[in-house]
């Protein structure tokens, strides 16, 4: 448990204030759109007498520089930064003591080696926590397939209730819980007006959406919500229920602080345990591309305003919430040579793409030159004609709908497969025959090739900058998770942070967990 001690040690010693002027101080590090590498010419941002030394860098120093392997001789600004950024980063090591909980074989079916190493390690901890909670419930928000929810009921017999919003996971759960639990403990629900939705990072699925958050108790006289103009909790919801425990395995997007909100209102919902991640998918503002849900809290919401008068052009957008949601450093001290040149060249390459479409005369679709999309969500809800345990859980469903769209599909379209990086004659070949055939123009490959003449030295910053970004990620994904630990903690809720997976495994490894 001395990990557990450790972190909750540095939440309890957390400097906002201190983390938000570090992150706006070099914001130079994340807040661009990576296509525009060239056509924002990123390289000038980094310090002068920190280019010489990262320019050098072996593969092995790149790979160690996350994690504070630094020299004597490195310019003073540049080790600090360093030292800084590892001070404010939470720790990411998995808790002694939790014992992973065996899955047999009939229901190992259809894991992945990921999935079984998430499931078997948050069923303990959701089990210690039901405990603690004394709950007799548990609801599993974005059940996906049911893996968790069935092994907690097949070891531990609680009443599952799993609340999904795609129709196919739905029906494979089923499918699954006939043959691996018992069905009268094990609830399934799936409304028939939700569409596709992001499940827990799955690259494999282009998800495009925005999502809305629910800021006022459930109302169960009407089949749809409508929500207020004023979207505030204006007051308690009382309910003569089973206690139950909310959970959820990596909570896309703004699923977390919704299930806040329901934790905090809804009296039988007595403790809370998830996994967030999509930071990057979080409802933003328009204009600004700030989230609507960060900061949270009290405490950071006046510094880091207090920050955004001093200085309007920084902000917590989009970009930074992207890095959040990126792999640890643990997977970059992995690295190859091989893998950093393909790294290099994907970065480069389509950044080569983007300024050639900003420089030439006709102006064409290509990746990432789509503008944003805004697409109309609305607030749902589901009545049910199960036992009113059931019928009220249903309230407290995602409450977000993805909606898919051909524009969006388009914008997210790739237009080069990883074989066509090996060099820039066979991306430009890749690159034109597909674009031509789907636009109807003509590329200028003359063009394409000067600029790339014109910059290719400058590929050479990109790795480097990379292995900045990756001190970045744990003090932004830390920024994130402990502002909304300390949201509930104002709210007179005990709140922890706990990291449950391997990071190497599962990136998104910090569990929240509050009990009322």
């Amino acid at each position: 448990m001395k990990q557990v001690d450790l972190l909750n040690t540095v939440m309890e010693n957390y400097n906002n204030e201190l983390v938000l002027k570090f992150l706006e101080k070099y914001d130079w590090i994340y807040n661009f759109q990576l296509i525009k590498f060239f056509l924002d010419r990123v390289w000038e941002n980094i310090p002068r007498e920190w280019c010489e030394v990262l320019l050098s860098l072996s593969i092995e120093d790149l790979n160690r520089l996350p994690y504070g392997d630094m020299r004597d001789e490195w310019p003073a600004s540049l080790k600090e930064f360093i030292r800084t950024a590892l001070t404010l980063s939470l720790p990411r090591s998995p808790r002694k003591g939790t014992i992973p909980l065996g899955i047999d074989p009939e229901m190992r079916r259809g894991m992945t080696p990921k999935k079984q190493h998430e499931v078997s390690l948050m069923s303990s901890v959701v089990h210690d926590v039901a405990q603690r909670a004394d709950c007799e419930v548990i609801l599993d928000i974005g059940s996906g397939l049911g893996y968790l929810g069935q092994l907690l009921q097949k070891h531990f017999g609680y009443h599952i209730i799993g609340l999904e919003s795609k129709q196919g996971h739905t029906s494979g759960a089923e499918r699954r819980a006939r043959h691996t639990t018992e069905l009268d403990k094990l609830s399934l629900k799936q409304p028939q007006q939700f569409l596709g939705v992001c499940n827990s990072c799955q690259k494999s699925r282009c998800v495009e959406g925005q999502t809305d958050v629910l800021k006022h108790p459930p109302d169960f006289s009407s089949d749809v919500m409508v929500p207020d103009s004023k979207p505030q909790l204006e007051r308690p919801v009382t309910l003569t229920l089973p206690r139950a425990l909310m959970i959820g395995l990596h909570c896309c997007g703004d699923l977390t602080p919704t299930m806040m909100e329901y934790f905090q209102s809804l009296d039988f919902v007595r403790g809370l345990c998830c996994v967030s991640c999509c930071y990057h998918r979080m409802e933003v503002k328009a204009g600004n591309e700030t989230p609507y849900n960060f900061p949270l809290s009290a405490t950071t919401c006046k510094i880091y305003n207090k920050l955004r008068g001093d200085n309007p052009k920084w902000s917590i957008g989009t970009f930074a919430l992207r890095l959040a949601a990126q792999e640890t450093r643990a997977r970059w001290g992995k690295q190859t040579a091989e893998d950093h040149d393909y790294h290099t060249k994907n970065v480069g390459y389509r950044g080569i793409l983007e300024l050639y479409k900003h420089t030439s005369k006709s102006s064409r679709g290509t990746e990432g030159f789509s503008s944003s999309i805004n697409i109309p969500v609305s607030f749902l809800k589901v009545q049910s004609d199960v036992v009113q345990r059931d019928c009220l859980a249903l309230g407290i469903l995602e409450l977000y709908k993805h909606t898919k769209s051909k524009n969006c599909e388009k914008a997210a379209r790739r237009i080069a497969r990883k074989s066509d990086f090996s060099s820039f004659t066979a991306y430009v070949e890749a690159a034109s025959c597909r674009l031509e055939a789907e636009e109807g123009t003509g590329i200028d490959r003359a063009e394409l090739f000067r600029l790339y003449e014109e910059n290719k030295d400058k590929m050479r910053f990109i790795e480097p900058l990379t292995a900045l970004q990756y001190l970045l990620q744990p003090v932004l994904e830390g920024l994130i998770t402990t502002d909304r630990a300390q949201y509930l903690k104002e709210h007179g809720i005990t709140t922890e942070i706990i990291p449950i997976f391997d990071e190497v495994i599962s990136p998104r490894n910090l569990a929240l967990i509050s009990v009322k």
